[in-house]
């Protein structure tokens, strides 16, 4: 008599070998040492501001910079590199600001208190500083003389009446005296320092006379000058997207026609003379670009004009005299006849919607060099720069430049396991992993290590799943199921991949078969197989017999097999599959694919997750309440043998746990609930262990068993108290193998 495994006798040694930890009786299980391995993609930089000694602030979206953490919020060092410093205690920030005494103001464009602070030379919060609160956003800020000027949607600040535009002392008081009105948004402030303030938005009038959307104040009385471009064919949206300004002149973007009555298509340089004359020479042409404002001027630096796109799109073409060129990023000459400049294209190479293009722009730390944020990925050769990146004067990317990047958690969705080696393929949106690019699938050894050697063609994988010695992979990018060598990830010679369209999200290794789940109809197959499909690992040819549709609308969620009863089952928001009326949870005969009428549970909401446990167990999470009429709280067992029936010997009349993931390890079942992510007892009658629970997990996660690990795996930046990032191990209570002693 031979056993299918080593015995494990404990959770004490099977921790021990895994990574060193032991159990105790306690209520959070620490995370084994291994896999600790670190996937990011790419945060979004919305504010790039040099300080007046020299330092960078950084605002956006992103949760570190670098190796240090950053909530949306941090400060580099002059040439690029992450302050440790400064730890800023304002998320998320849209813009910076700083007064005479270089004292930094930050801002969210959010409604509600505290949206406008000052900062500490730690980060930490000023108390000195209180500039309360609006009924609507603030979008924009601005400091003239050491007074601070916001415009935004706001109707009322600090309680007091103020029409989109309202000035505060640097205590945060509101100023009583100051009360211009918009009937607008004001979206964009600035003051070029010829003594007015410039005002850009959504506003027909200014103080109820007439501007469309560009007006000047003069800051101290708010007096409306007589300034007064004429802005015309905006076709209903916002006419002026951005300005900027080189001292003496106004640079505009925006989905106008024309400007003062002289033809300018989303492009336009005025003088800041009375008369606001526009520059008679300065026509750059955008011959197509995503959207019809588009482009956005990012900013005026030295004798350069970028204009770019801020969003996803297939970039911008830019005309002057004669020459033309395509990309995310570009530049004019702020002069003269706005010569294209035909070096600078640091995204000319990129295609798809990796790299959005910049938001923030500013000059670097010498050498004509420039620091470029927003929502960036990829640089011109292959360059991966995730939120931040350095260019050198040309445009090319600088990689000798100190400059940090602007990170978050890439996510890791699914993962496959190679049995004979212990090695792991993780599938994620990550960019990069443990510094180096590694793009959407990586192969992980026995050890926690990440396997070098194998690099699959960098795209956006949305499934893995591992059969016959090769790694099933969905290539979202170019919509192909394929296989790959499970040691180098290069395609597999001869197989022919499998075409499709939209997105697989899952590949499931049952049996003989690869079961394909997602929102896709796979191409060049008539009639067409659409949301789920069965790959036959034999020929690797789709099996065109299994057909299941469900409702218009509808999608097939999760699926499950046991193979002693030759049963699929499959579960999702469909009412009706291949015409017949169902209810959330349907049995297949995997041989004769008949729909089972009869087998008929009554489960009120679509579960989270459904599994089989090969011992006649059905076994679904969600957050129902109650089960065939019977009050239940997920996880719930039940018997296949009895057409659905609630397992008498398991209860699941517990208390709410919600909805969430699980996984099996024979005798145990682990779900993730909103609060914790527990283990339950088939053999003690469901009851939780009250030694095993991961208190306060991430909100998002799936869990996979492997072995004698349980993996979690998500977004997350840590779990059960210790630094992991997107990707967790815990050690299982106890395991006999998915088929017991033999």
């Amino acid at each position: 008599m031979t056993r299918s495994f080593s015995l494990i006798r404990t959770l004490a040694l099977s921790a021990a070998l895994l990574g060193g930890s032991t159990l105790l009786a306690q209520t959070n299980i620490p995370a084994l040492s291994a896999p600790n391995i670190d996937p990011v993609q790419d945060g979004r930089v919305n504010v790039l501001k040099r300080m007046n000694d020299g330092r960078i602030l950084v605002g956006g979206s992103f949760q570190r910079l670098g190796a240090v953490a950053a909530n949306g919020c941090g400060r580099l060092l002059p040439d690029g590199s992450a302050d440790a410093a400064f730890q800023c205690a304002h998320p998320n920030v849209d813009g910076f600001a700083q007064d005479s005494s270089g004292r930094v103001y930050a801002l969210r464009s959010i409604i509600g208190a505290a949206v406008l602070v000052r900062l500490l030379a730690d980060g930490s919060l000023d108390p000195s500083f209180a500039a309360g609160g609006s009924d609507g956003t603030i979008s924009s800020m601005v400091i003239v003389d050491d007074l601070i000027y916001v415009g935004g949607t706001f109707a009322t600040f600090n309680g007091q009446p103020r029409s989109r535009l309202a000035r505060l002392d640097l205590s945060g008081a509101l100023d009583p005296g100051w009360t211009p009105t918009a009937d607008g948004t004001v979206s964009s402030l600035l003051a070029p320092g010829d003594g007015f303030l410039y005002l850009a938005g959504g506003f027909t009038t200014i103080n109820g006379s007439g501007r469309d959307g560009l007006a000047r104040l003069l800051p101290a009385t708010a007096v409306l000058d007589a300034w007064h471009p004429l802005i015309t064919g905006t076709g209903g949206v916002f006419p002026i997207t951005a300005m900027d300004t080189d001292g003496n002149h106004l640079y505009l973007s925006g989905a106008f026609t024309a400007v003062q009555g002289l033809p300018r298509a989303r492009l336009a340089k005025l003088g800041l003379d009375a008369a606001a004359t526009v520059d008679a020479d300065w026509t750059p042409q955008i011959l197509s670009a995503p959207t019809s404002s588009g482009p956005r001027l990012v900013r005026v630096i030295d004798s350069h004009v970028y204009l770019g796109i801020t969003t996803s799109g297939t970039g911008i073409t830019v005309g002057s005299n004669g020459d033309t060129a395509a990309g995310r990023l570009l530049r004019v000459g702020s002069g003269g006849t706005a010569a294209l400049d035909l070096s600078f294209n640091p995204f000319a190479d990129v295609s798809g919607t990796g790299s959005n293009g910049p938001v923030s722009l500013i000059s670097g730390d010498g050498g004509g060099r420039l620091f470029v944020g927003g929502q960036i990925s990829q640089l011109s050769l292959g360059a991966i720069r995730l939120g931040l990146a350095a260019l050198n004067a040309d445009g090319s990317v600088d990689a000798l430049s100190a400059l940090t990047e602007a990170l978050v958690p890439g996510n890791v969705a699914n993962l496959a396991f190679d049995p004979a080696t212990g090695s792991a393929y993780v599938q994620g949106d990550f960019l990069k992993v443990n510094g180096v690019p590694r793009q959407g699938l990586i192969r992980l050894l026995a050890s926690g290590a990440v396997d070098g050697g194998f690099r699959p063609t960098p795209a956006r994988y949305s499934a893995v799943a591992y059969a016959n010695n090769a790694v099933y992979a969905a290539d979202d990018d170019a919509r192909l199921l394929r296989k790959l060598d499970r040691l180098t990830g290069d395609p597999v010679p001869g197989y022919t991949p499998v075409a499709y369209s939209n997105s697989i999200s899952q590949i499931r290794i049952e049996g003989e078969h690869a079961y394909l789940l997602g929102n896709f109809v796979l191409t060049g197959i008539s009639p067409q197989l659409t949301r789920i499909a069965r790959l036959a690992l034999a020929s690797d040819s789709i099996d065109q017999a299994f057909r299941f549709t469900p409702n218009a609308g509808a999608a097939i969620l999760f699926m499950a097999r046991d193979a002693a009863s030759n049963s699929l089952f499959l579960t999702g928001n469909f009412t009706t599959l291949n015409g017949v009326t169902v209810n959330r949870v349907v049995r297949i005969d995997s041989n004769t694919l008949a729909i089972d009428s009869n087998f008929a549970p009554t489960v009120p909401v679509i579960p989270s997750a459904m599994l089989s446990d090969d011992l006649g167990g059905l076994w679904l999470h969600g957050v129902f309440s109650t089960i065939n009429g019977q009050a239940c709280r997920g996880p719930a067992r039940l018997l296949i043998a009895t057409q659905g029936s609630l397992d008498p010997a398991f209860s699941c009349n517990r208390g709410f746990l919600g909805g969430g993931s699980m996984a099996l390890a024979r005798d145990s079942v682990y779900v993730k609930g909103i609060n914790t992510i527990s283990r339950f007892v088939r053999s003690a009658g469901g009851s939780a262990d009250p030694d095993w629970v991961i208190a306060n997990p991430p909100s998002a996660l799936g869990l996979t068993v492997f072995g004698d690990r349980l993996f979690a795996h998500g977004d997350f930046s840590s779990i059960a108290g210790a630094s992991r990032q997107s990707l967790a191990a815990f050690p299982v209570v106890e395991y006999f193998g998915r088929s017991g002693f033999e």
